[in-house]
């Protein structure tokens, strides 16, 4: 893999061959903080290929790159530490904003690429481009101040779609496209019996089977809503299975939602975040010889703790040192 520079104006500056260390953190979450980057090389080497903040650092044809935010020298170890922001973490910086006038910016019956066209617009100097893909489905959808790439993957993976990014260096751009998601439980399984390590944690600590979400208003003008959870299904009252004296309670306070239907999301949302769950860590890198992309699914096996569970690519991580290059997929 060829580490690549180019400048403040997409202008490349060449190859990067003489450095210590390259790491590279994609992960399918709306966090900038875990899609970044940083490269370690010695100073005498940045100073005669010097990259500056403003710059970019990208991998052509994979989404390992983005844009350089930091450069901090260190004359003890006499090393250049380069930091930045992913191509995926970028767009955890930018804001879904509403039209003038309008409470939501809605979309009806909509590509999935025009989508992407119309939020992410000539964001950050128009570095991104919007591919067409073809037999995807329509979507409506609405969009209230979340970022675009929570907005976009939310959406997305309700109609078992991902948000590809990739960097094309012929065009001097960062590709956007929307991809099917895809399940390799039926071609492979993941289990200790081929030497993966896991971990793996079955239920949990602290969990809720009903909450009370408080909105707006005061007192008992207070907009006030229920949820509750049982058997995998969201109820907005109790289900005849549940009993109250097994009810797990909680209070969520949103006083700043707007409507009554942001609430119920709100509240909804609350309590699968604290439902019983299987935890699952483990790298299928080397399990086998297929490229699993972020949201893609595989099954993971283990006899001991009776698990059999379909779990997701949530974090691709790319490390090359030297001579060594590995990426590690971990899902969970």
């Amino acid at each position: 893999m060829e580490l690549i520079h180019a400048n403040s104006e997409m202008i490349e500056q060449g190859v990067v061959t003489d450095f210590k260390k390259f790491d590279c953190q994609i992960k399918g979450d709306s966090e900038p903080t875990n899609n970044t980057f940083e490269l370690m090389m010695p100073i005498q080497a940045w100073k005669a290929d010097k990259i500056l903040s403003g710059h970019f650092l990208y991998i052509d044809g994979t989404e390992f790159g983005g844009l350089v935010r930091s450069v901090k020298k260190d004359t003890r170890t006499h090393s250049i530490t380069i930091g930045g922001l992913t191509w995926r973490g970028l767009l955890a910086n930018k804001i879904i904003v509403p039209p003038s006038g309008s409470a939501y910016l809605v979309f009806t019956s909509e590509t999935p690429s025009n989508i992407i066209r119309s939020v992410v617009g000539t964001f950050y100097k128009g570095i991104y481009a919007v591919e067409d893909a073809v037999d995807m489905p329509s979507i409506s959808c609405q969009f209230r101040y979340q970022t675009v790439l929570y907005g976009l993957s939310n959406v997305f993976s309700k109609s078992g779609l991902s948000l590809s990014i990739r960097f094309d260096a012929t065009q001097g751009k960062c590709i956007l496209k929307p991809r099917r998601i895809v399940d390799y439980s039926s071609l492979y399984d993941v289990s200790e019996d081929l030497g993966v390590n896991l971990t793996i944690k079955t239920g949990g600590t602290i969990v809720y089977n009903h909450v009370i979400a408080l909105g707006r208003g005061e007192l008992e003008e207070r907009d006030v809503v229920e949820r509750w959870l049982y058997n995998g299904t969201i109820y907005s009252s109790r289900p005849s299975g549940m009993y109250e004296n097994e009810e797990q309670t909680a209070v969520y306070d949103y006083p700043s939602v707007e409507s009554i239907t942001e609430l119920e999301n709100g509240a909804e949302e609350y309590l699968r975040k604290y439902q019983d769950t299987t935890t699952i860590d483990v790298d299928v890198s080397n399990v086998v010889d297929i490229d699993m992309l972020l949201d893609d699914t595989i099954t993971v096996l283990d006899r001991d703790m009776d698990v059999n569970v379909v779990k997701r690519v949530v974090q691709k991580v790319l490390t090359i040192t030297g001579q060594y290059e590995k990426v590690e997929t971990e899902v969970s």
